[in-house]
């Protein structure tokens, strides 16, 4: 009797052991859960924040989405953001070009033009125009009402976010000024030009031909369409050190090689020895130590900000 008494006994306490390890557990669980003091760095910074986008989502839909994420250091989400978003001011500018002409109503149209032209550049502006209607029709899903999100100067603000995060070809469009800029007070004038020429000088080491070529528009006395962009600092010895540059990377065949000399040869007598050799010293450093490498310079027909 005594020993079932016994065996009893230790039997409870087992289970009462058991009982309040049990208890206990929950206790600990349900405080883990309801302080944030106890997860450790590795859960904060997984952390669920803003998920990306899928693809096939229209950017009026994603673009504040992406904007966030790029604004949190995703350098993948500012470069699709920045991509898409200069993808779909194309494809409204074309649309409004064409206004709904397709392909074979152009060259209907534009018949005794195709051929008043040599055959490369015939060649090259159908391929041009048809790559351009393309554009408006694979693109008509991305850019559905996207025309009101991209208003108002805000591809700056896109663009610096993809610049910031390493994105050259977004420098050089916030250097050449293409679009209306944002409404800015002169303080934040002043600082958005700051970071953009350092965005620029960076980019320049990176060898960014972009960069380059829209830094003319920077340096020159009109920019485009003979408006000065938000970026401008008119310098005739500046303007030839880019031009300098570009004549280096130019292959001596190109059929932009002949305007770009002239256009050298003309800015030459506007400034003294000192600012010439100036120039021509940076070209010859620039090309050698970064632009060598890079390639050669675009056609002159580019603006650096094509997408």
């Amino acid at each position: 009797m005594l020993r079932r008494l016994l065996i009893l006994a230790i039997f409870l306490v087992i289970m009462l052991l058991i009982y309040f390890r049990s208890s206990g557990d929950v206790t600990v669980a349900r405080r883990g859960v309801s302080t944030p003091s106890v997860l450790s760095k590795s859960e904060y910074v997984n952390s669920p924040g803003p998920r990306t986008p899928p693809l096939w989502q229209p950017l009026q839909v994603s673009q504040a989405t992406l904007m966030e994420l790029a604004s949190s250091g995703d350098r993948t989400a500012a470069d699709r953001l920045f991509a898409e978003s200069m993808r779909c001011l194309k494809a409204i500018r074309m649309k409004d070009f064409f206004k709904g002409m397709d392909y074979a109503a152009w060259l209907a149209e534009n018949r005794k033009l195709l051929e008043a032209m040599d055959p490369p550049t015939r060649a090259r502006t159908m391929t041009t125009v048809n790559a351009n209607i393309e554009l408006i029709e694979t693109s008509s899903r991305l850019c559905e009402n996207a025309k009101a999100g991209l208003s108002d100067g805000q591809i700056y603000g896109i663009a610096l976010a993809a610049a910031r995060l390493g994105n050259d070809d977004a420098t050089a469009c916030l250097l050449g000024g293409f679009y209306d800029p944002p409404k800015m007070n002169p303080e934040q004038a002043q600082a958005f030009d700051t970071e953009a020429m350092e965005l620029g000088r960076r980019a320049l080491n990176n060898g960014n031909w972009n960069t380059v070529l829209a830094l003319q528009t920077v340096y020159a006395t009109v920019g485009v369409e003979g408006q000065t962009g938000p970026v401008s600092h008119i310098s005739h010895a500046d303007y030839l050190k880019v031009l300098s540059l570009l004549l280096r990377g130019t292959p001596r065949n190109a059929s932009g090689l002949l305007p770009l000399e002239q256009q050298v040869k003309a800015l030459k007598p506007t400034l003294s020895p000192a600012d010439r050799f100036a120039a021509e010293r940076w070209a010859d450093d620039m090309y050698a130590r970064v632009f060598f490498a890079s390639g050669p310079a675009p056609s002159m027909n580019s603006t650096g900000c094509d997408y």
